[in-house]
Parts: structure tokens; sequence; C-alpha cells
């Protein structure tokens, strides 16, 4: 790979990626900005700008102040952020202060990655900076987690503290929760949802001496897909605190058995997120969600206390026990021998069952693990095993479907547009309505 030119605008420079001695003003030219931090009381913010993606897009993290010290206030967690808008452009970014270049080698990687999964989508970025030098090394050789309270998060935090993961063990330093992440900051009832998630996750790490970090964040506000995107949102989360910690743990989204779904975060490309004293890793991959509840039989606080579903409908951090997530995660109980976790106020029922659709892509994943894991145990003759079935097979005939519809969504959305003024469906217009009627 040539050097890079620290300052862009020259009128031939030495690119990365191949481009070499094109003229910058020949291609879309970006420029990404840190802003100076702003304390307020006992509030932090981190900020910067992206200018040149269409209109400047702004990000900021708001952190508890007694936490400044371990801010990285160099470009580092914003070119992470970033990414996915910088992908969907194209072109020259020029980075306006200090960046690791181990991080830039690290995101080219990632940028291929994306590339090749969705070549329409994603196109090349070329990075040039006003300085490239490491980051120093972090005060301690500890990592962040998330937690967001439900099984994954709990099962890594829990996996690294009894040290199950073996070798593959890391000191957790620090619990990060963010507002902003899967509860959305404009969504109805949002600060009472996290005050909730924020109590569970309290209490589960009360008797373990594990800071507490909450963070507030408006990325869902960028122009991306999110689903596409939220593995940059927790990664440059997490590398915000690289000046006390050498690095995060994202827990597994998708099982080492179903890597062929693309997926905001991935073990393919999460490690890519990494750079020389802060290393990004995904955890848990090999193991089912009722292997991870088996594991969290051990920890009670964490069962007394999870949290499984606050989607932008829900008006409690309590579980449902009905959604999608509830009903998936009771069925995971079951198979992992356990009885029904203090979390969750009843039992479902086989109606229940019956009545769950598999929506999203993300999920058949996981109701194939379910009923394969039903079928292993000898539990598909059961009745529930029988409705679990059914489940499965139906969302496996809708993901056919979709794909044979694929090609005839531009002309469906079109036609909603001119007869409704939306592309959201009837279903996501009631969902909407609901809401706003919740908040009014």
């Amino acid at each position: 790979m040539e050097g890079r030119r620290k300052v862009l605008g020259a009128p031939r420079t030495k690119l990365a990626n191949g481009w070499r001695g094109i003229s910058v003003a020949a291609v879309n030219s970006m420029r990404l900005f840190v802003e100076p931090l702003q304390t307020r009381g006992d509030i932090t913010t981190v900020s910067g700008v992206l200018e040149g993606a269409g209109a400047p897009q702004r990000l900021w993290w708001k952190v508890p102040a007694r936490w400044a010290d371990a801010l990285d206030t160099s470009a580092d967690p914003f070119v992470v952020a970033f990414m996915m808008p910088l992908m969907q452009q194209g072109g020259v970014v020029h980075i306006q202060g200090r960046v690791s270049p181990s991080l830039l080698a690290s995101l080219d990687r990632y940028a291929a990655i994306w590339r090749t999964w969705a070549p329409s989508r994603y196109k090349t970025v070329v990075f040039t900076a006003d300085e490239e030098a490491e980051a120093p090394p972090p005060a301690s050789d500890a990592f962040v987690l998330p937690l967001s309270c439900g099984v994954d998060s709990c099962y890594t935090l829990w996996r690294q503290l009894s040290a199950a993961a073996g070798r593959r063990t890391r000191r957790p330093g620090a619990v990060v929760l963010m507002h902003g992440f899967d509860i959305l900051l404009d969504q109805p009832h949002s600060d009472a949802l996290f005050a909730g998630v924020e109590r569970a996750a309290r209490a589960m790490v009360s008797g373990l001496n594990l800071p507490v970090i909450t963070v507030r964040t408006n990325f869902r506000e960028l122009r991306m897909l999110w689903a596409h995107s939220f593995g940059t949102e927790l990664g440059a989360g997490f590398r915000l605190f690289s000046r006390q910690f050498a690095g995060a743990l994202i827990p597994n989204n998708i099982p080492y058995g179903h890597l062929e779904f693309v997926w905001g975060s991935h073990p393919l490309i999460d490690r890519e997120l990494s750079s020389r004293h802060f290393t990004v890793e995904d955890e848990g991959g090999e193991a089912t969600r009722f292997e991870k509840l088996a594991l969290l039989k051990e920890w009670p606080e964490a069962l007394a206390n999870l949290r499984v579903c606050f989607g932008v409908g829900a008006s409690s951090s309590e579980n449902c026990g009905v959604c999608e997530k509830c009903v998936r995660t009771i069925l995971a109980c079951r198979l992992a021998g356990m009885p029904l976790p203090g979390a969750f106020r009843r039992d479902i029922s086989e109606a229940d069952l019956r009545r769950i659709k598999v929506h999203s892509g993300a999920a058949l994943p996981l109701w194939a693990e379910l009923y394969e894991g039903a079928v292993a145990r000898g539990l598909d003759k059961t009745s529930w095993g029988r409705a679990l079935r059914k489940v499965y097979h139906r969302g496996r005939r809708r993901k056919v479907l979709e794909r044979l519809k694929s090609p005839f969504l531009p002309l469906r959305n079109a036609l909603r547009y001119i007869f409704r003024g939306t592309t959201l469906s009837r279903r996501e217009l009631a969902l909407q309505r609901s809401a706003a009627s919740k908040v009014s």
C-alpha cells in the first residue's frame, strides 16, 4: 500500500486502494473533524462532523464526566462511526486531526467485505489525514462490554467473569449501556424504558464490583441502513474509552453455523474495527441461545433481571411475554431444561406460539436453532414442539416468497407512495399510529 498524503486537495495524490495519480477533484471529497470536548455539570459531550456526504452530519455521545480521562480525543471513534455513510457516498475523505494507521488498514478490509456483500450500495472510500499516528497504549488490559440485559450480552459478561471462555477469557473492566442503540431517543417512553434497563443492569452487577457506564448517542440520526451499521455504533461507542481499556467484546449476533447471513455485527467484520492498541472481538458464536441460558443458571441476578423486549411500541422495560423475542427466549429456557426465569411474569401458551410470525431474516436462523434443538431432544413430538415446527417452516416459506418478490419492491413502493403518500405497509402505519397515540 502506498503512503498517504496528509493534506487533502493536492492536485495529484498517491492514495490507498489503488486510486493512484487521480486528481482529488475528480472524485467525491468529504471532510471529517472532531469538535472540542464539552463538559457541563456531570456530562461530557464528544462530537464530530462529517461534511460532503449530503448535508453535514453531526454525531455525538454524552458520557459521565468522571470518565472524561478515559476518552479517546482522536478521530478514531468517528472514523468507525461514519463508515457506512462514507461507503454509501464513496470517494476521498480527509480526516482533520489524528487517526491510527492500523485502524485505517483494518477499515480497508472492512469496506472491502461490505463492497463484496452489497456492491450496489457501498463504494470505495479513500482516507487522507492531517496526522497518522497510533493511539497510545491503554491504562489497563481490561475489556469493556455491553450490557443490554439481553441473553447475548449477559452470557458474554458471565462467560468472561467465570473464565468459561478458556484462553479467550478477557478481564471485564466495565459494562456500557447505550441509550440510542436499541432504545431510540425519540421513541415513546424512551427515558423511562432506558431507566428501567439501567436499574436491571445495576441489579445484575451489584455484587460484581464492576462499573456501569451509561452513554447517550444520536447515532441513529445518521443517514444509513441501521441493520448494516449497528456494529459500527457499538465499535465506535466502545472505542471512546480506549485510553482506559484494551478492547471490547461484542456479543455474537450471527452464530457460526449461519455465517452466510449478512448483518451489521458479524464475526467476519467485527474484528476489522480493531487497531493496534484497541481490539474488537466477536464473542459467543459457537453457543446456541439455550446453551447461553444454561450457563446463566449460575447467575440468578441476571435471570431475575433479564430484558429481551423493548421495541418502538413498548411502554415498559418489563418483558411483554408474547412478542417474537420473548417467546423465542422462553422456548430456549425450556430447551435448556430450566424453569421460567423471574424476569417473565407468565409462561407462554401454545396459542401464543402459533401466533408468532418470523418477519426478520436475522431471527430465522435463531428459530432454526430452536427447532433443531427440539428435534435433538425429542421434543418436536410434543404439542408445543409441533407448534414450533409450524412457526419455523412458515418463516422459511416467507423468506422464499420475499426473495421472489424482491425484484418488484420498487414498483410496490412507488404505488404505495402514490395512493398512501408513504412506502410503509398498513401494518407499519398502524404501529406508527399506535405509538403516536401513546405519546399523546
